[in-house]
């Protein structure tokens, strides 16, 4: 029976450290031989998804956290922001000093402090500030003054703040339209939080999947580590949480794998017959 399966990328494809491990690669490709349909589940914007991931081999993705469906590369939904929410969005901002990352459907649009936060926390300790700013730019990831006509083009908004207090209040106050997902970072009083629409999610996204697959949601298997992962772990038939996720996360979870870099991936591969032990 072939499985539809839907993979996060960064601590459950992928880790910070040690990258991708093979044995993940060779569960993928081996389980795609065998029949099985394997999508790239992420909060990352489409620009963000490096080769590496690509060279794997999937037969389609959901990106910004559900706000762009492609299959085989071929667009079947994408949900933006309109200019006056933007604009909206962009004066609260300034006015309470959050650092953001607008990440559009052809780029990215980060505030000096947004920047800062994507370079200390996100990018290689090793690299000088020279390094840092050009692969931001490679990447089409630029200072918000250089957004021009793109502002109609934003599907996710990533957010930086030290007050919690204040986020925690918007994300109630905005909870009829729209959802504030928030990861703690670690040894860090900051919070990295994503807002989109309250009804886009990876889970939304799994369904317009589906019906273009014309395929059934019991045939689902979902893998995950953080909040973002959420509500695709309830919603696909098989939520498994990696050994490293948030407890919130393995709380809800049908199984837990081990963790990215202990072969979490391919040992949950062979344990719901995807693949045969070599």
């Amino acid at each position: 029976m072939r499985k539809y399966i839907f993979m996060d990328i960064d601590g459950t494809l992928h880790d910070d450290i040690y990258g991708i491990p093979e044995s993940a690669i060779t569960a993928i490709q081996t389980a795609r031989k065998n029949g099985h349909k394997i999508f790239l589940s992420t909060g990352r914007g489409k620009y963000e998804v490096g080769k590496e991931f690509h060279e794997i081999g999937f037969d389609g993705a959901i990106y910004y956290a559900g706000g762009l469906v492609e299959l085989e590369s071929k667009k079947i939904k994408a949900v933006t922001f309109t200019q006056q929410e933007i604009e909206f969005f962009l004066n609260f901002f300034n006015q309470e000093n959050i650092g953001f990352n607008l990440e559009g459907l052809n780029g990215s649009y980060m505030n000096n402090f947004g920047e800062e936060c994507i370079i200390h926390f996100y990018l290689d300790p090793n690299w000088n500030h020279e390094q840092c700013i050009s692969f931001l730019r490679n990447q089409n990831m630029v200072l918000v003054d250089q957004m021009k006509d793109q502002i109609n083009n934003i599907s996710k908004i990533t957010l930086f703040s030290k007050n919690r207090d204040l986020i925690l209040r918007w994300k109630e106050e905005l909870k009829d339209r729209y959802k504030i997902t928030i990861f703690d970072v670690k040894n860090s009083d900051l919070l990295y939080c994503e807002l989109t629409y309250r009804t886009i999610s990876k889970a939304s996204a799994v369904d317009i999947m589906l019906k273009e697959l014309n395929a059934d949601l019991k045939d689902t298997i979902a893998f995950g580590d953080s909040m973002n992962d959420y509500e695709i772990l309830q919603h696909c038939q098989l939520g498994i949480a990696m050994g490293n996720a948030v407890q919130q996360l393995k709380d809800v979870a049908d199984d837990i794998t081990d963790s990215v870099t202990n072969n979490g991936i391919y040992n949950s591969f062979i344990k719901y017959h995807l693949i045969e032990p070599k």
